[in-house]
């Protein structure tokens, strides 16, 4: 059975380690599945009707009930809002669809996360045996996708209907569906929370391990620092207030400042801190430590300019419609970039000029922020909301822009100042 087990979950490796999808990359295969979920859960809730996307009873109440009595009374609270027909529906619609892609998305990020133990630095294979676990923890996920259709969503299904006849209310068929979809529901629940825990056990591992635990303070400045003005109402109030000044724009200034210079220190900072070397530190790939100490110094500050950006999105009500068009302008600029270069190119050449032209990749870079920020233009579109919610919206639109901006900083510093100084001892005049 192992060895079946681990058949499936190198093929599943296999697929990933194919040429387009090395010629993707498979952070951007991760990134793109995320976003493709995201979608997903953005459009089953608008797909709902409005009285039914804040529901009366919690979802995870009505999947783990165990009871069938407890099942109908939540559903009678369903019911009298009207949307015990919209639950029931999205059981057989969007909640088959949205397994399938969170499913996809956790073994994606598992692959990824455990990258390090297959491929070098330079994409050459390690030919290093993995451990059994891993094979398992790959299709855990795959597993919770399945469980969460079949034994879970259509029995429960199945369940509710059977409620439209009262004389169904007290019938064994009706109790063992409610117990056989509340079993599934608790296994489902129960793989995610183990697929969770091993991506996060093959992201503190070995050379990434080290960084991350190095940069704990960053990290926990991004969650303390940017994520509550996206989630905390309290946040939401503060960006309000960088608005309500006449005129706006200097509020907004100087909320924009604020963030990208947070986003600026926590790169910085976490980038200084990781070039230290100490005598305790445990043994690792000295590539993959490099890799790792310039790659999440980088992804951090990008994630306080993000996360902000998010948080003047959900504060203008738009919170959805930055998702998708960030995301989208993302996967659209990955997939310009990887299959027509010429085009990236031609349009970061545009704007490119002097000694930048010869720093390797950045005209592609420029060109494929462009087009993200193109798209992502559908963020400020709001023709008939109110000045609050647009001024908002511009504030995200500015903040994403800045993002794409810290992104080119951050990734041609080094290629930058090697450009610049190419120059200046063969062109000594210039």
């Amino acid at each position: 059975m192992l060895a079946r087990l681990q058949g499936w979950a190198n093929w599943i490796r296999d697929r990933f380690d194919s040429p387009l999808a090395r010629r993707i990359e498979t952070f951007r295969i991760v990134a793109a599945l995320g976003g493709i979920t995201a979608l997903v859960a953005i459009l089953m809730r608008a797909a709902a009707p409005k009285a039914c996307r804040t529901l009366p009873v919690r979802i995870i109440d009505l999947e783990l009930t165990f009871s069938s009595r407890r099942f109908g009374a939540l559903m009678q609270q369903l019911e009298a809002r009207g949307c015990d027909s919209a639950f029931l529906n999205s059981l057989i619609t969007w909640d088959i669809l949205f397994p399938v892609t969170y499913a996809a998305t956790l073994c994606a990020f598992f692959i990824w996360a455990e990258r390090q133990r297959r491929f070098n630095v330079d994409g050459t294979e390690t030919h290093a045996r993995l451990p059994r676990r891993n094979h398992i923890f790959l299709l855990v996920p795959l597993a919770a996708g399945a469980i969460d259709i079949l034994f879970e969503n259509i029995p429960l299904f199945v369940a509710g209907t059977l409620l439209a006849e009262p004389a169904n209310a007290k019938s064994t068929t009706l109790s063992a569906l409610v117990r056989f979809g509340s079993l599934g529901a608790s296994i489902k629940w129960s793989l995610v929370f183990i697929s969770f825990l091993s991506i996060l056990a093959e992201l503190l591992r070995g050379a990434r391990g080290i960084v991350l635990k190095r940069l704990r303070y960053a990290v926990i400045a991004v969650l303390l620092g940017a994520l509550p003005l996206l989630v905390v109402p309290q946040g939401l109030d503060i960006l309000q207030r960088t608005i309500e000044e006449d005129p706006a724009l200097p509020g907004i200034v100087r909320a924009l400042i604020a963030i990208t210079f947070g986003a600026w220190v926590v790169w910085y900072c976490s980038r200084k801190l990781v070039q230290l070397r100490f005598p305790n530190d445990p043994p690792s790939s000295r590539d993959w430590y490099e890799f790792f100490a310039e790659q999440i110094p980088r992804i951090l500050g990008i994630a306080v300019l993000l996360l902000g950006a998010a948080a003047f999105a959900r504060a203008g009500a738009a919170l959805p419609v930055f998702v998708m068009a960030s995301a989208g302008g993302f996967m659209v600029a990955s997939i310009a970039g990887t299959f027509m270069p010429r085009v990236t190119r031609y349009i970061g050449r545009l704007l490119v000029r002097g000694y930048l032209r010869i720093v390797d990749g950045f005209d592609q870079n420029v060109g494929r922020a462009v087009i993200a920020l193109v798209i992502g233009l559908a963020i400020i579109r709001a023709p008939n909301d109110p000045r609050d919610f647009l001024l908002l919206r511009r504030a995200a639109y500015l903040l994403l822009m800045i993002a794409w901006l810290f992104y080119l900083y951050v990734y041609s510093r080094r290629g930058r100042i090697a450009a610049r100084n190419t120059v200046k001892v063969m062109l000594p005049a210039v």
